[in-house]
Formats: C-alpha cells, structure tokens, sequence
C-alpha cells in the first residue's frame, strides 16, 4: 500500500522476472540441456560417424499385459542421425516389455 500511496496509483502490479538470468529453476532447466545436448553431439552415428546421433522420434502403444492390445504408453524410441537419415528403434530403457491393464483403454475404459 506504502508503494501505490507514494507514486499516486490505486494498484501496482507485480511480477517475477521470469528471464534465465534471474530465475534459478530456469538455469537449473537450462544447466541440465546443455549438458544432454553435449552428450548428444559427443554421441556420433553407428552408421556415419556423424556428430548427433539420439533420439527424433518415440513409438506408442506398449501392449497390454491382459489383452494385447497397445497401451497409451510408449513402447520404444526411435534414434537417428541427422547427417545420414539411419534411424534405429530401441526397446524401453526400462525393459518393460507389457503395459500395466491400468493404462488400457479397453482394459481399463
């Protein structure tokens, strides 16, 4: 109240700085990406050698464990090089093979 009396206003408006610069979380956030982006330049591709090689794309539709039919969830990343196009599909870091019935939508509705 001291603030808007002092400068002759009815409301002041406040904000957070929201810039990288000022905002620990972001540079936490940015931190973080650059370093998977300089894993991902030090990853070069199988098939060129090209710097880069990672993930461009994922699969969904884990099947599920009940039915069969493919979850919501994903089933495997798709890696790839954006020198050369080679492309490889690799199985879920997690090893998880089948979907919990819980994700299914025909199992689960």
């Amino acid at each position: 109240m001291a603030l808007a009396t002092r400068h002759g206003k009815e409301r002041v408006l406040l904000q957070t700085d929201l810039r990288a610069h000022h905002n620990p979380s972001r540079m936490a956030a940015i931190r973080r990406l650059a370093f998977l982006l300089v894993r991902r330049i030090q990853t070069p591709c199988p098939a060129c050698t090209a710097p880069g090689w990672g993930v461009v794309d994922t699969v969904v539709g884990l099947p599920c464990e009940w039915c069969g039919r493919p979850s919501a969830l994903l089933a495997a990343e798709v890696f790839g090089c954006v020198a050369c196009n080679h492309r490889a599909q690799v199985p879920r870091a997690d090893g998880l093979s089948r979907a919990n019935a819980g994700h299914c939508s025909f199992c689960n509705p």
